[in-house]
């Protein structure tokens, strides 16, 4: 076992390493991106349409509100709209993965050290065990699909309209270090959270391919029996889906990746035009 811990350690290590990586990066970048928004700009009136409301409508009130109101609730929602859920999102996702690193040692262990005169007593209560602990990570999987659906349609309009942003932002003002803080914050929130959900996709075949390779041939019927049942119920690759069509793995990343470089190529051929 003190073999086995070791060697999921370093596994977790790796994984961590990279989700830790992208929160740097991803937290730096919107440090960088929430100063540079704070820091009045000329352009502000054009690029971010309350302040243009409030200068309208309330130019006795604009600082005020601008400083006191405006610029503080962006900054908070801004890091609760990117930096929090895709804390979360690792949070979950590393706790699933040492739990199937953990359920197929024990899957490959469970024949190992068991006595003569209990075997089949000692295999029982290991495989009740796996199979309990399978039953639990399915369950802790499918609570937290349960609860990330809440969120699926309030993301997709805020992701819809800050892609819509930085790509306006792309070609009609030329601020090029808050372009550069929501690519950069973008693009590290996007790719951990598609190497999690990939993990995830990938780790867990192995149960499957764990199960189908234990030795089973001098258990007794009853044991049998349950791990048929168990064999069964661990084909299904588990993945991490927002709705029928999107799951969090690579795929979604290039799909995304495929969109904002479809709308940054028409926007700019619209220009072109525009000059010619």
């Amino acid at each position: 076992m003190e073999d086995a811990t070791k060697e999921i350690q370093e596994k977790m290590k790796q994984t961590w390493f990279i989700f830790t990586l992208c929160i740097l990066l991803s937290q730096t970048a919107s440090l960088m991106l929430l100063i540079s928004y704070v820091l009045p700009t000329p352009q502000d009136n054009d690029i971010i349409w309350i302040f243009k409301l409030i200068h309208v409508y309330f130019p006795q009130w604009e600082s005020l509100l601008v400083w006191c109101l405006i610029k503080p609730t962006i900054c908070i929602l801004c890091y609760l709209g990117i930096s929090v859920p895709a804390f979360a999102i690792y949070y979950y996702n590393g706790h699933i993965s040492l739990q199937i690193y953990m359920l197929k040692h024990y899957l490959q262990n469970i024949n190992s050290n068991a006595s003569s005169t209990n075997y089949h007593q000692e295999v029982n209560k290991r495989l009740l065990f796996c199979v309990r602990s399978h039953t639990r990570l399915v369950k802790c999987g499918f609570k937290i699909l349960r609860h990330a659906q809440i969120y699926v349609l309030p993301y997709r309009i805020l992701g819809i309209a800050f892609m819509a942003g930085l790509v306006l932002l792309c070609f009609t003002v030329c601020q090029y270090f808050r372009l550069a803080g929501h690519a950069v914050t973008a693009t590290t929130t996007l790719v951990g959270c598609a190497v999690s959900g990939q993990g995830i996709e990938d780790l867990s075949p192995e149960i499957a391919e764990a199960v189908c390779e234990v030795d089973w041939c001098d258990w007794d019927q009853p044991n049998k029996r349950i791990y048929l049942i168990f064999l069964t119920s661990t084909n299904k690759v588990f993945k991490i889906k927002y709705s029928d069509n999107i799951s969090l793995n690579y795929s979604l990343g290039i799909e995304i990746t495929k969109a904002v470089f479809s709308a940054m190529s028409i926007i700019y051929s619209l220009q072109r035009q525009k000059m010619n």
